[in-house]
């Protein structure tokens, strides 16, 4: 006899696996310099897309030499370094775990000649960088120091990675760590803030207030001393000789103190603050208040994304003391400085959960648009525009590479004293500068689980009036961006379309891929994980071959950068123009699945042996990979959340079932582009499958009975049912609900009856996942629904 459990949505055919997945294979630093033609240190100063021999877009990335760390080319040079993927005639293809570069990205490159199709009259030789995202070091300011940070691997201080590479670090690094906060008993902090309201232009002058303060306690100053790294690329060389700076001395008395600001460098200022009197009762005391030592004017050069000010400690004898009672001097145990400030701003509140690049006020129980709650979030003297945000007012989130992202100015919906209301974003701009992140960042410079932050910027200070909140972000999706009809930025919504005549799209295998044993079979089962729990409309067609058109996707096993397992690229096209784009839209995807892999295609897992060479050759799970890869078709991003199949790709386990996050966001992205009125895309409204028709593989059959879970109706108000329509009764077991981040609400014994009545009356709106377990099951069946208001 069959038993039929009813979902009137979605139906869900799953085992536990309690195991995770890697996107990539971690290549050792070593194997890369060895493998590198050549290693550099440079800045990408211009790109261009272009369409190769086989049909694929490219970017052309022109990168100049800083310095050479292998290899003969000389400073200044500049080479091709190519990238797939990039934006050509109004379409943007980009890949997933490929690497991408921006304009003005710098760091370090490992490089070998390329084998991608080249630009006709592209300067020869071309690179590509070895290992992809693995390969490029990006330099990045953390607090006041500078890391090194590829996919996989990450260098606190960069000078450690130029040892790696077999070069002195502290020659070598261009940038000086900054000194690290101790909790010692006597240390002094300096506090660089603007003394400024107006907009930052090239050649204005702009006044900074230095003060300084004891940690605890109170001291008699007796010198203070301070080296500051500036940036050549926003102020001048040898900006006090050459008359680029005027400063005045705070509150110390002039009569017992003397203040000098030299060039100790051509990008170095040396601050100096030196008690004249040797009596302790005439040097002024110092607590844990803040008091002004200088106020400085510069002249700006030109506006750039670097960071303006860096304090150096790479000087040796660097002089900041304190006069005791007994008239001995003392040296204060560390020395900080700080260019922020925990101000008057309060958050009272704030949306615990939100979805990245949803943009919606509440969409199935999850929000797209943050609230938040507090005081004092807008300066007195604050300017408005024809932006919801006011001038140098901003929200942060924390992003996945350990950056922060704001949001587009379009996309606050409310900013007051007490009130801010801004969609959670994927697209926005890079940490406190006006540089926006570009598409191809969108696998990880997107919000995610961690810290909000409400800013008043300054201008080269950034967020110098800051306080911080905390938000679950469950799942992200991809967005595009428009200027609107006020001159605002603001994120657009992707949605995916019927373009395959048959209402969704169709995914086609090439040869290779097909010819490999049980790699379709593999795909399939990663694609039947989706379609149960999302009703996504992607189909199979094993028989006919890919043909690059709207709505036929491709799959296969490609050379990839070694230690990419997999990728997706996506092809995204505006539905209209500007400013009247309301969506765009999915025209397919391509994926491909490294061909250098021994690809593990059975239902059983391989063992795990990446990390570990002795353990026989190297294998990797197909099902885990596709499994993740097919998110990224859902128009699905990254997330930090480490259960998540979603998660940033990373070396842990296998995985090949969907978390709630992952079920959440994937359906969502269903339901939205069934629902989207548009238009202006081709196609029509993508169709959902049958829930009862979900199923690419075998139905499951245990003990001789096919089992399909369906419950309804769906959405429901207080109660839901599970029927049992063909007369059985069901099996002794249990019932479990769950909401969309694994939270147990209730556990229920089934017992008897013919129906099963789920109480819900007393659940939030929102998606929650009912598991039926029995022993004579032997697994457990899955089911969702959808709690209405």
């Amino acid at each position: 006899m069959k038993y039929s459990f009813k979902l009137f949505l979605v139906v869900i055919f799953c085992h536990i696996v309690s195991q995770s997945f890697s996107q990539y294979v971690p290549i050792p630093i070593e194997q890369k310099i060895n493998n590198s033609q050549a290693i550099v240190e440079g800045r990408v100063i211009a790109k261009q897309s272009y369409t190769g021999e086989d049909g694929e877009i490219y970017t052309e990335n022109i990168l100049k030499v800083e310095k050479t760390l292998k290899g003969t080319m000389p400073t200044g040079a500049e080479v091709s370094v190519i990238t797939a993927g990039g934006t050509l005639n109004g379409l943007t293809t980009v890949w997933s775990h490929l690497l991408s570069l921006n304009t003005n990205e710098y760091g370090v490159f490992f490089l070998t000649p390329t084998l991608r199709p080249v630009r006709q009259g592209a300067g020869s030789p071309a690179f590509e960088v070895y290992s992809g995202s693995q390969g490029f070091y990006h330099f990045q300011k953390s607090g006041l120091k500078y890391s090194a940070k590829a996919t996989l691997d990450e260098y606190a201080n960069i000078g450690r990675l130029y040892s790696m590479i077999g070069l002195p670090g502290g020659e070598s690094s261009p940038f000086v760590g900054a000194h690290m906060e101790t909790d010692g008993d006597s240390c002094i902090t300096y506090l660089i803030t603007p003394n400024y309201s107006e907009f930052v232009t090239e050649g204005a002058e702009v006044y900074f207030d230095l003060l300084v303060k004891a940690n605890s306690g109170e001291y008699r100053l007796n010198e203070a001393e301070l080296y500051l790294k500036y940036s050549t690329e926003w102020f001048y060389e040898n900006m006090v000789t050459e008359g680029f700076l005027t400063y005045s001395q705070g509150v110390f008395d002039q009569n017992q103190y003397n203040l000098a600001i030299t060039d100790y460098s051509s990008d170095v200022l040396h601050i100096n603050l030196q008690a004249i009197s040797s009596n302790y009762l005439n040097l002024e005391p110092i607590d844990t208040s803040f008091k002004l030592l200088a106020t400085i004017g510069v002249e700006i050069k030109s506006l750039s994304e670097d960071p303006p000010i860096v304090q150096d400690f790479s000087v040796s004898d660097i002089a900041n003391t304190y006069r005791t009672k007994g008239g001995y001097i003392r040296d204060f145990e560390c020395v900080n400085l700080k260019t922020t400030l925990n101000c008057d701003m309060e958050i009272t509140s704030i949306t615990e959960i939100a979805a990245a690049g949803l943009g919606m006020d509440f969409s199935f129980g999850v929000d797209g648009v943050v609230e938040i709650q507090g005081n004092n979030f807008v300066d007195d003297d604050a300017v408005f525009g024809n932006c919801v945000p006011p001038n140098d007012h901003r929200v942060k989130f924390e992003t996945i590479d350990g950056n922060w992202i704001a949001p587009l100015e379009g996309d606050y919906l409310e900013y007051t004293n007490t009130l801010i209301r801004v969609r959670m974003p994927t697209k926005g701009y890079k940490n406190n500068s006006s540089n926006l992140y570009s598409d191809d960042d969108l696998n990880d410079a997107v919000a995610c689980t961690g810290k909000v932050r409400v800013c008043k910027d300054r201008g080269l200070i950034g967020c110098f009036c800051k306080v911080d909140g905390e938000i679950y972000v469950p799942f992200a999706a991809r967005n595009t961006m428009q200027t609107n009809i006020d001159g605002c930025k603001e994120s657009v919504p992707i949605i995916l379309r019927d373009l395959d005549g048959d209402g969704g799209y169709t995914i086609r295998f090439f040869d290779n891929f097909k010819n490999k044993a049980g790699a379709v079979a593999a795909f399939k089962r990663a694609l039947t994980t989706w379609r149960c729990a999302t009703r996504v409309n992607f189909k199979v067609d094993e028989i006919n071959p890919p043909t690059g058109t709207p709505g036929f996707c491709s799959v296969r096993f490609s050379s990839l950068p070694v230690g990419t397992l997999g990728s997706t690229s996506l092809t995204i096209d505006d539905c209209g123009t500007e400013p009247n784009i309301e969506y765009s839209a999915s025209l397919g995807f391509s994926m491909k699945f490294n061909s250098d892999i021994d690809w593990h295609t059975g239902t059983n897992m391989p063992p795990l042996n990446w990390n570990n060479p002795n353990n026989g050759p190297l294998q990797n799970d197909l099902e885990s990979i596709a499994l993740h890869e097919l998110g990224h078709a859902h128009l699905l991003l990254h997330t930090c959340n480490s259960p998540n199949v979603m998660v940033r790709p990373g070396p842990l386990d296998y995985r090949r079932e969907l978390t709630g996050d992952d079920e959440s966001g994937g359906f969502i992205m269903s339901i939205h582009s069934n629902e989207a009125v548009a238009p202006l895309c081709d196609g029509g409204n993508m169709v959902l499958i049958n829930p009862n028709d979900c199923s690419l593989t075998p139905t499951v059959e245990i003990a001789g009975k096919t089992r399909l879970l369906q419950v309804f109706p769906n959405p429901a108000g207080d109660k839901a049912f599970i029927d049992f329509s063909d007369g059985d009764a069901p099996l002794i077991g249990d019932i479990q609900i769950f909401d969309s981040r694994g939270t147990l609400h209730t556990t229920s014994k089934i017992l008897k009856g013919k129906t099963i009545v789920l109480d819900i009356s007393a659940f939030p709106s929102g998606v929650y996942f009912v598991r039926y377990s029995s022993e004579e099951f032997g697994q457990s069946l899955f089911g969702k629904i959808i709690k209405s208001k």
